[in-house]
């Protein structure tokens, strides 16, 4: 009669661990990807106030920078000079080099 209470007793005690213990481990898993989410948060917000402080950067020298006058012509001059032309096209003329 105590051996078969005793092996009721230990079947119960073996379910309530393995309760306890699956309890655990979802515990753990559930930390994990809280800790994994807030990270995602954390590195997110950090890549979006780098690109800010880019597209601020871009902006504030896009501001400082004018194009010089002469530019066009530059150009065009540079570009007759590097693909052999003699001459340069300038206001609807030739002009030797």
């Amino acid at each position: 009669m105590f051996i078969g209470l005793t092996a009721i007793v230990a079947v119960l005690v073996a379910i309530i661990a393995f309760a306890l213990l699956r309890f655990v481990a979802g515990a753990r898993e559930a930390k994990r990807q809280l800790s994994g989410s807030t990270e995602t948060a954390l590195l997110s917000a950090a890549l979006q106030e780098a690109v800010g402080k880019l597209k601020s950067q871009e902006q504030a020298m896009s501001a400082r920078a004018h194009p010089h006058p002469l530019a066009p012509l530059i150009g065009a001059l540079l570009f007759a000079r590097l693909s052999g032309y003699g001459f340069a096209i300038v206001a609807e003329r030739r002009v030797p080099f």
